[in-house]
């Protein structure tokens, strides 16, 4: 390639050994000239070093180094940076490509000789024009934003970087019709060697951010670009370079920018929080970098300095809202490590989130940490739906807060609609562990149980040592009526690694009570004397009895109605979090017949919602079973109860409740005909069931 050819916004003229751009002209090496044009001719695939060495030294002898320091001063001259290449990038034990496009560049033609190609170009352009109006480029609907690489050369600044890509993907989640991926999924992607369409695909999204922070004393560089995951099209780029101070509204700019790039329009009230500069105090926003930083560690001592930071953060400028929610969720992550108790926590949580939505109403996650409060810690069920809501008016691509209203719509009884808030969390969060948990267990106590075993495998899949997913998968195959399955997977709890001496003993224990089930001929009695033991067990090796919810659960189990009511009604005076999931918890469906239970649901003060489109006084029953078939009911009407077993829905009156003896067979019809009780060699449609049913009125 003798002609000169476009480079992006260079243009390169090998017959001159000269590259320009913008009026800038700059000479070449013969060499490095001969390198580039060689990478030209193969524009958009990689050229090996062999070829290279071939192609512009031929058989004289010269080392890699030649051809390196060759690479090294292109990138200088096309003012490149070989750790976020734009011009000349390096394929690892390969070579080389060029990332932009080449293109000749077109001599100038005499006058005489102009006008017909120009009709002709007119003609072209607009062809183009009218197959762009019909087949415009594909909208940009999802974006993830991967972690920015630390330029810095100092490991000690990975937390600004960090903190610059948590707080761009927070300003582009502001674009509501933008989905935008959580960063705890993207940050799975630090530093990988996938291509970008791989990543784009197994993030489910149409584009890809990408950049890097570069921080010397008070001066920032940051560069981005924006990549269509498809094409690898680069869609948009640019440069920053600013004073600290500036950087601070940085995330903004960078979003209104992305937002033009693929046509969204910015309402005012957006436009507003993308210009809002959150805190004008550079050490104020550093450490609250740092408290982000240590949150996302997880453990006691990234705690210790979470709160530390927020509180400098705060102490710097008493007017940070964000700084303010962030301290809010710091201090309920210090109580799973005892940095202090649940009674001193509490106000302090309530303080600091209500805090944040005064200095900043229209603060997303000052309205999650406040809802999460009102109904984790203050049981006000109305505040709590009212802050998720407004949560997720401000910001709709939160996975947190999608997960937050998930929990709280579960444990007030409105399961679908907390499985479809939870898919949505799944699906701005897609690789997260916890996330995938997260969604088995609502699943669970949907009582979905297929479908929460499939899912608890998946996560299992994703880390087999995680123990929550693992005793979730025992509690669903308990509950399904599966023991065998229940047993196996309980028995491998206590085995896996940092799991503590009390949860040891639980897990044992529960995994004897369902052998106990399994093997005891009479299902519905368990040996109460063999239970009592177990329990002491756990007190003796132990001297620890703060998992009463726990034992209140087995106690249901095994029949001992009085003494689970009485470790209830404790939690209840305690005001502990665990009784959250009275209404919902199928450990405690024993216990639904007990007017003291009915009283205790009612002093919870749960929200009220019809469990049926049909209107009438809403019944349940509890019972014990001995097949495998998991069993529900639901009242529509004060003399018919509805009986779902196995999927098919069968109807019993209530005249013909208090005529079945215990542990009568009988089956049923897929009509508004009443359950015919019948012998179970007579049984056509369905196995019988071998239950004990007593009608119970849920509050």
């Amino acid at each position: 390639m003798s002609s000169d050819f476009q480079l992006g916004s260079w243009v390169v003229q090998p017959s001159q050994n000269a590259i320009s751009c913008n009026g800038k002209t700059t000479r070449l090496e013969p060499k490095m000239v001969e390198v580039l044009v060689c990478l030209a001719e193969h524009a958009g695939g990689t050229v090996s070093k062999d070829e290279l060495h071939q192609r512009v030294w031929g058989d004289t002898f010269v080392t890699d180094d030649v051809l390196t320091r060759c690479i090294s001063e292109l990138r200088r001259a096309l003012e490149d940076d070989p750790r976020e290449p734009h011009v000349i990038q390096t394929i690892a034990r390969k070579g080389y490509r060029l990332v932009p496009q080449v293109s000749p560049v077109k001599k100038k033609t005499s006058r005489r000789y102009l006008i017909a190609p120009l009709v002709l170009l007119a003609t072209l352009v607009a062809g183009l024009a009218y197959i762009r109006l019909r087949h415009p480029p594909a909208a940009i609907h999802s974006l993830a934003v991967l972690p920015l690489k630390n330029l810095s050369g100092d490991p000690e600044q990975e937390y600004f970087a960090d903190g610059l890509t948590d707080e761009l993907t927070a300003a582009l989640a502001k674009l509501g019709t933008l989905r935008v991926i959580s960063r705890s999924s993207a940050a799975l992607y630090r530093d990988t060697p996938k291509p970008l369409p791989q990543v784009a695909t197994e993030l489910n999204v149409e584009a890809v951010v990408t950049g890097s922070v570069e921080r010397s004393g008070n001066r920032v560089r940051v560069r981005t670009r924006m990549v269509r995951a498809g094409t690898d099209e680069v869609l948009w780029a640019e440069s920053y370079d600013r004073d600290l101070g500036d950087v601070l509204r940085l995330e903004g700019e960078v979003s209104q920018a992305i937002a033009r790039e693929i046509g969204i329009k910015l309402t005012p009230q957006v436009q507003r929080r993308l210009e809002h500069k959150p805190t004008p105090n550079p050490e104020a926003r550093e450490a609250y970098l740092r408290a982000r930083y240590f949150f996302d560690r997880d453990d006691k001592e990234g705690a210790t300095k979470c709160l530390q930071y927020f509180q400098e953060a705060i102490a710097k400028d008493p007017n940070y809202a964000a700084a303010y929610a962030g301290l809010s969720r710091c201090i309920d992550l210090g109580t799973s490590f005892n940095l202090m108790s649940e009674l001193e926590a509490a106000p302090k949580i309530k303080a600091a989130a209500m805090k944040a939505v005064e200095l900043d109403e229209e603060l997303g996650e000052g309205h999650a940490e406040l809802g999460d409060y009102y109904f984790n810690r203050a049981w006000d069920f109305s505040a709590a739906e009212r802050e998720y809501k407004r949560a997720l008016e401000l910001d709709p691509n939160s996975s947190v807060a999608h997960s937050y209203y998930s929990f709280f719509l579960q444990r007030i009884g409105r399961a679908d609609e907390s499985v479809k808030e939870i898919y949505r969390a799944r699906e701005l969060d897609p690789l997260s562990l916890d996330m995938a948990d997260n969604v088995a267990w609502t699943l669970l106590y949907s009582r979905r149980y297929d479908e929460a075993v499939d899912q608890f495998h998946r996560v299992l899949e994703m880390n087999p040592n995680f123990r929550r997913a693992r005793w979730g998968l025992a509690r669903t195959h308990e509950l399904k009526g599966t023991y065998t399955e229940a047993i196996s997977e309980c028995l491998k709890i206590p085995a896996l690694p940092n799991i503590d001496a009390f949860a040891k003993a639980m897990f044992k224990t529960r995994c004897s009570l369902y052998e106990k089930v399994f093997t005891t001929s009479d299902a519905e009695h368990v040996n109460r004397n063999w239970f009592e033991s177990a329990r002491q067990e756990i007190k003796d090796s132990i001297k620890r009895d703060d998992d009463w919810y726990f034992i209140a659960t087995l106690y249901a189990a095994s029949g001992a109605t009085e003494k689970a009511l009485d470790l209830l009604e404790r939690g209840y005076a305690q005001h502990d979090s665990s009784l959250l999931e009275l209404k919902i918890d199928p450990r405690l469906d024993n216990l639904r017949s007990s007017p003291r239970f009915q009283e205790l649901v009612r002093r919870m003060n749960f929200p009220e919602y019809a469990q049926s489109k049909r209107t009438g006084t809403t019944y349940g029953w509890s019972f014990n079973e001995r097949a495998s078939v998991p069993i529900d009911t639901r009242c529509n009407s004060a003399t018919e109860l509805v009986l779902l077993a196995g999927g098919a829905v069968h109807f019993l009156s209530a005249a013909s409740i208090g005529v079945i003896s215990p542990l009568h067979s009988f089956t049923g019809q897929k009509a508004d005909s009443p359950l015919h009780r019948q012998p179970a060699q007579e049984t056509r449609l369905f196995q019988p069931l071998r239950i004990l049913v007593r009608p119970v009125k849920i509050v």
